[in-house]
């Protein structure tokens, strides 16, 4: 093989590793293939190079020439290769980036998430916490209330109690009959007052049971 066709081979070379270079730089990824396919460019170019200056210490005519065109064809070889060493270094650092910043958002996302389970977690606890409480206001409030119940039923019991009493004493000593009636009146009086105090009471309970136990 002459000077002739290496150097011809090598300018095709050039040629299509600068339009090569150009496409990458356009694109915004490099794939695989394509940084392959510019690597074996790049050493088919190599080799048109070093059998260039081999056969141009053998050639005696035009050797100047042949000098001038392979020493730019090796300047325009090198100038190729910085830029597409640059070209991948920018890609590889871009992907670097790209790769770190994904990590990153991804640790972002996965405190968040831990954060929010957390926090559910302690919205739940004091949730049960303040059903806890409010159960325990609840029996609080129906042990008072069975107090007030127990203690109206007493009062009823004593009051029949006394009824009974004054009726016997009444009728020993010849109470007059309008005393009697008196009496008997204020009795039923305090029976509807205590009948009373019970609806009023079990009300309450109701009320609590409906708008805040079944809430």
């Amino acid at each position: 093989m002459n000077l002739e066709t290496l150097w011809k081979e090598g300018k095709q070379g050039i040629f299509q590793l600068e339009s090569l270079l150009e496409h990458l730089e356009r694109s915004s990824e490099i794939s695989p293939d394509s940084r392959k396919e510019v690597e074996e460019k790049l050493r088919i170019l190599t080799q048109i190079i070093t059998s260039s200056q081999t056969l141009l210490e053998r050639t005696i005519e035009n050797k100047e020439l042949w000098r001038i065109r392979i020493s730019e064809m090796n300047s325009k070889f090198f100038s190729l290769q910085n830029s597409i060493n640059s070209l991948f270094a920018k890609y590889q650092e871009q992907q670097q980036e790209k790769k770190e910043r994904d990590e990153l958002f991804e640790s972002i996302r996965l405190r968040r998430n831990q954060e929010i389970e957390i926090n559910v977690g302690t919205l739940l606890s004091n949730e049960d916490k303040s059903l806890t409480r409010s159960e325990q206001k609840v029996e609080n409030i129906f042990q008072v209330g069975s107090g007030i119940l127990e203690k109206l039923a007493e009062q009823k019991d004593r009051l029949k109690n006394s009824y009974k009493k004054v009726s016997l004493i009444s009728g020993s000593l010849g109470i007059a009959r309008n005393t009697l009636d008196w009496i008997r009146d204020r009795n039923i009086s305090d029976r509807r007052i205590v009948i009373g105090g019970m609806i009023i009471t079990l009300l309450i309970f109701w009320l609590l049971w409906k708008y805040w136990i079944r809430r």
